[in-house]
């Protein structure tokens, strides 16, 4: 298991394979404020809110990671979800934008949307990101071309302020840090 620790500048390693007697098996120091994670094959993605960096670790090795790569123009990112060659970046200073990663040492700009929002969580899926935008809403956009992002939803949530959103099915799940569990019906979307 992969933890962020936001204070501590660190992401920790965690050994489950006794589940009953969970270990902690590494600690890499990226500095900043690790916040949102995501795992895809030998790489670990880092959405780090306080030095403005969506790093790659490399964790082929988990009780020895090895950090690889970073795209440094961000402002706060603190969610991040992957998918294929892309990286999906919210962050809570500049929007939301997609990132090749295709070379995990060197991931590359492709295209943004609302470099003005407050985004806190991404999650994606088909063609879609859902995106907790801290102003109250849940956005979706189109993802056909990762380039031009596109809204063609939006969403107002009741209470709380969206910090975080996953999606299952035909529903996209809202996390608030005051205001619980909001869940919005996407119409079937395959995940």
């Amino acid at each position: 298991v992969f933890a962020a620790n936001l204070t501590g500048g660190k992401v920790n390693v965690i050994d489950v394979s006794n589940p009953t007697a969970p270990r902690l098996a590494s600690s890499t120091y990226l500095g900043g404020n690790p916040y949102g994670l995501a795992v895809q094959g030998k790489y670990l993605y880092v959405a780090n809110q306080a030095n403005g960096r969506m790093q790659v670790v490399d964790i082929s090795n988990p009780v020895a990671p090895a950090l690889v790569g970073a795209y440094t123009g961000g402002t706060n990112p603190t969610g991040v979800y992957v998918s294929g060659k892309y990286a999906y970046v919210a962050d809570a200073g500049k929007g939301f934008y997609s990132l090749d990663i295709s070379n995990p040492a060197s991931p590359a700009l492709v295209g943004s949307y609302d470099a003005t929002g407050a985004y806190y969580g991404v999650a994606v899926a088909g063609d879609y990101a859902y995106i907790a935008d801290h102003a109250g809403r849940m956005r979706v956009l189109d993802l056909i071309n990762p380039a031009t992002p596109t809204l063609v939803g939006s969403s107002t949530v009741a209470t709380g302020l969206p910090m975080a959103v996953t999606v299952s099915g035909k529903y996209a799940y809202v996390a608030n840090d005051t205001g619980g569990l909001a869940v919005f019906d996407i119409n079937g979307v395959k995940t």
